[in-house]
């Protein structure tokens, strides 16, 4: 099945190849520029084989335009704030975690692809993976969807 094809029919409820998986993070040294944040975005994509890409650019990419400056803030998720400008910015974000023994998170799929058989799910984080994230807990999360 293609990624399309994989999605379409997971949505649909019907027997998929393999369950659908995406991860998305932000990429705080890269964000500040459409190309370095599509070429990480990319690299991301293609070190997990995941099904679907969600764009994250820095979640005050709508105030940089009128002259508001950012930093990354050095949070487990990579969120930025502001550092100067125009217009006093707030922290964007507060995000789930990939986080804890790499045995329970292995467990809890597992448990979600049973009780749907495999259907109507998609594996993937509430809002965001954190840039701590151990790659151990991304691989293995690729490993149970297949």
């Amino acid at each position: 099945m293609t990624r399309f094809e994989r999605l379409r029919v997971a949505f649909d409820g019907g027997p998929v190849d393999r369950i659908p998986l995406s991860f998305w993070q932000h990429f705080p040294e890269h964000d500040a520029h459409p190309r370095t944040l599509s070429e990480a975005t990319v690299a991301y994509q293609q070190r997990y084989d995941l099904d679907f890409v969600k764009l994250m650019p820095t979640g005050m990419y709508s105030v940089v335009d009128y002259g508001v400056r950012t930093r990354p803030s050095g949070d487990a998720i990579g969120t930025t704030v502001y550092a100067g400008g125009r217009s006093r910015g707030q922290r964007i974000g507060a995000g789930g975690a990939v986080t804890g023994p790499v045995e329970a998170l292995v467990t809890e799929a597992r448990d979600a692809i049973a009780q749907t058989q495999g259907r109507r799910l998609i594996v993937a984080p509430g809002c965001v993976v954190p840039t701590t994230a151990p790659d151990e807990h991304l691989a293995a999360l690729r490993k149970v969807v297949g």
